[in-house]
């Protein structure tokens, strides 16, 4: 039986990507799982484009916990009990050295990678590694030039 582990830039990526072949493993009885890359708190005040991203959700009073139940409960449906949320935090929450964002504005997000952040991918590569279940690795490739998605590709294509 091989095993699956799948790299999901954010909470919801792995279900909404790969969400048919975590069931169709689930069911088999196949060892899964998933490693959401990017689930850390964000910080404390938030940049000012993530507080605009809390608006439109409705100002959650946790958004990060929120979203991090719904990733689980949504896992736990597909038959994938083993989920892994890293401590990065999301593009919209990181900052640079004297709190600056590193991605303010939804064409930054969809954009190239930030100079601040080149060393990123293999540190996430590096953490990763010890987390790999033997068998296959998917890092599903999301639509849009995403930064996280750009940093997932780059992760899997690593190992």
């Amino acid at each position: 039986m091989k095993a699956l582990t799948v790299l999901s830039p954010h909470f919801d990526d792995s279900v909404l990507s790969c969400g048919g072949q975590l069931w169709q493993a689930g069911r088999a009885g196949t060892p899964l799982r998933v490693l959401t890359l990017f689930a850390g708190p964000p910080p404390v005040p938030l940049p000012s484009f993530a507080a605009e991203q809390h608006r439109m959700w409705g100002d959650p009073p946790d958004a990060n916990a929120l979203r991090r139940a719904e990733d689980v409960t949504a896992h736990l449906r597909l038959g994938c009990a083993e989920l892994h949320h890293l401590a990065p935090p999301d593009a919209v929450y990181r900052v640079g050295p004297r709190g600056e964002p590193l991605y303010g504005s939804e064409g930054a997000i969809f954009g190239e990678l930030h100079g601040a952040e080149a060393a990123l991918a293999q540190r996430l590569t590096d953490l990763v590694r010890p987390l790999l279940l033997r068998g296959t690795v998917l890092a599903p490739l999301g639509i849009g030039h995403h930064v996280d998605h750009q940093l997932a590709h780059a992760v899997g294509r690593r190992l």
